[in-house]
């Protein structure tokens, strides 16, 4: 037990987590990660699922580090992208200085979603660019086009001034 902080070391209580949220428009050929790709009818199911999951906590574990990947968590049709801020939030809530990333694609992020994801305390989002030019861009995977991540990326500041976009 540490006396200044009265809490047990951090390999006995863990103050980060990950989430990963598995959706995806598209596999891209570089990916290793569990995705999946057309079952968009399946997003529900996976939230009850994790829902089920985190109750197993038994309590709120606060956390320092939170971080969604996937997939694309950004993926996720606003209402159910704020299911899951929401749920995971109420189990793992976020103590002061805290970071939490999010992994997210562009060419599905919108300002509602940057709104959103600012709403609840996202403060570091991870854009999935793999470059920005147009030739290489095509290999990588073919829907993130190097335009649409340089406007993505110069929105950041006018949705939310007050994150620390890195």
């Amino acid at each position: 037990m540490n006396s200044a902080t009265n809490q047990p070391p951090p390999w006995q209580w863990p103050r980060a987590a990950y989430i990963h949220v598995p959706f995806c428009a598209h596999h891209c050929g570089y990916c290793d990660f569990a995705v999946a790709v057309g079952q968009d009818e399946r997003i529900d199911a996976y939230l009850d699922a994790l829902e089920i999951e985190l109750r197993g906590l038994g309590e709120p574990q606060r956390v320092t580090t939170l971080f969604f990947g996937g997939g694309t968590p950004t993926y996720l049709p606003c209402p159910a992208l704020e299911r899951l801020l929401r749920m995971v939030q109420e189990w793992l809530p976020l103590l002061p200085g805290h970071e939490f990333s999010v992994e997210a694609n562009p060419s599905y992020l919108d300002v509602a979603k940057i709104d959103l994801l600012c709403a609840f305390g996202v403060n570091r989002l991870s854009l999935g660019v793999q470059s920005f030019t147009r030739r290489f861009s095509r290999f990588s995977s073919g829907i993130i086009v190097p335009k649409t991540s340089l406007a993505c990326w110069s929105s950041l500041p006018r949705a939310s001034p007050t994150s620390r976009w890195i």
